[in-house]
């Protein structure tokens, strides 16, 4: 896997982590579940280009 795909990875997962304190902090269970959705697709992606 090239830096590139790595540091798009880190900031994408940043910015989930950001929403996803947020949701909770709203109690927002839709987004929530939304988020760790998003999360799920993003590693999964990242063990099968590894």
């Amino acid at each position: 896997m090239s830096e590139y795909n790595l540091e798009y990875l880190d900031k994408q997962i940043e910015n989930l982590r950001k929403k996803l304190y947020d949701s909770i902090k709203n109690n927002d269970t839709e987004k929530m579940e939304s988020i760790s959705k998003k999360l799920d697709e993003l590693i999964n992606n990242y063990y099968i280009q590894e």
